[in-house]
């Protein structure tokens, strides 16, 4: 079970909001999540040869509507913060359209956290910043700190060559060059100098921003550009001290409802990082994972509907014989929670509302109606009937309901 001291009141609130709401729980699902533990060791190991070979794989979770595919792309998250890994998360979709991107590479690079991250995180801090801008920030840390410079102390002006000689150090040893190597030089100088503004310049250039000539980022990230920023991007990860990094796209199913050009651009973005994930010349220490349902596999407007893509899918080792929990498709169909599991989670829901509550947890829901709560769940064929989602939903309704049925008298 989860011990309280481990999770805060805000944290467990705003779990406690979206699993009422209906909503993914992307910080915080290992907190009530459980089952698929073969699954995560083989996520793990996946990890571990990455740290070993300096490769990088692409990987899918392939789950129906509400089993809980976020969920499991959360946890492998937290697997891979607490691994030393940092980690991306991005919904694809109108905020992030697979056919653009650059779009997509800007969410990425906006949405990184690392395990410097994880304090904040879980201490439910929504103003933390993360990014490719709370990287470098870390890095100038590093290097001031080395330098003798301690917080509030004046800047000498060697410290200015010092801090562009060891990026320039730093970004030769792993090849990174042209726009990204200057776009990273100019935003440590600015660092340097207490220039917020030029910062906020270069990390809109990061986003997909316009060029900064003067800076000499020469042009903006586009989609002729986009893969070889990306792999300048991973690159910059694992030579800033990271072990690697986890870039978890999710929904990847409303490419369905795009316009047939633009669902074949779709596709012709994701084969081609399908043939360039490679340790030689695409990403280092990287593991992409793509989320989605059956259909995406199945549908005439899925990944079938784009031959070149669909034959790279179709040539992946299937789960025939023993089952390869560290191979290329992670089928969440395929593992569902057994009944034991299922009261497991609707108890680690109570101690997280209770949290959430500051209720006490004896005063709660009994095991007694988390049993038939379970046993209804059970009843309706679990992943066949009702989604898992729609159990969490209909808990932390319940817990709710009791907590404010004692309030009032």
């Amino acid at each position: 079970m989860t011990h309280r001291h481990s999770i805060d009141a805000a944290l467990a609130l705003q779990i406690i909001g979206r699993l009422k709401a209906g909503g993914n729980v992307v910080v915080g699902a290992h907190l009530f999540s459980v089952g698929r533990e073969a699954w995560l060791r083989g996520a793990e190991q996946v990890l571990k040869d990455l740290e070993t070979t300096g490769d990088a794989f692409v990987r899918f979770i392939r789950g129906d509507y509400g089993v809980g595919k976020t969920n499991f792309a959360a946890r492998l998250s937290h697997q891979a913060l607490e691994r030393g890994w940092a980690v991306s998360y991005v919904e694809i979709g109108d905020a992030a359209p697979m056919h653009e991107f650059a779009v997509v590479l800007a969410s990425i690079m906006a949405n990184l956290r690392t395990p410097a991250d994880l304090p904040n995180l879980l201490s439910g801090d929504k103003r933390n910043t993360g990014g490719i801008g709370g990287i470098l920030d870390e890095f100038y840390s590093r290097v001031k700190e080395s330098f003798g410079l301690k917080p509030g102390a004046d800047i000498p002006a060697t410290f200015h060559d010092e801090m562009l000689g060891r990026a320039d150090s730093m970004m030769k040893g792993v090849n990174i060059d042209g726009d990204f190597r200057a776009a990273v030089r100019s935003y440590l100088a600015a660092k340097v100098n207490q220039d917020a503004s030029q910062q906020e310049d270069l990390i809109t250039w990061f986003k997909g921003g316009p060029a900064l000539k003067h800076l000499q980022v020469l042009k903006p990230i586009s989609k002729t550009n986009a893969k070889t920023h990306l792999r300048h991007f991973t690159s910059l990860v694992m030579a800033l001290g990271y072990k690697g990094t986890v870039i978890l796209l999710d929904e990847l199913e409303t490419i369905m409802d795009e316009t047939p050009a633009r669902r074949r651009k779709a596709y012709g973005v994701l084969r081609e990082l399908i043939d360039n994930v490679d340790g030689v010349g695409g990403m280092r220490r990287a593991c992409l994972y793509c989320a989605a349902p059956p259909a995406q596999f199945e549908s005439q407007k899925g990944f079938i509907e784009y031959e070149a893509l669909a034959s790279r899918i179709a040539e992946l080792p299937s789960d025939a014989g023993t089952q390869d929990y560290a191979g290329t498709m992670i089928d969440l169909d395929k593992a569902p929670l057994q009944a034991e599991e299922v009261l497991t989670l609707l108890k680690k829901l109570r101690e997280v509302h209770a949290i959430a509550r500051r209720y006490p947890e004896a005063k709660a829901v009994p095991d007694t109606e988390l049993r038939k709560l379970r046993d209804k769940f059970e009843s309706t064929g679990g992943y066949g009937g009702k989604r898992l989602r729609d159990l969490c939903r209909e808990a932390v309704t319940l817990l709710d309901a009791a907590w404010q049925a004692d309030a009032q008298g």
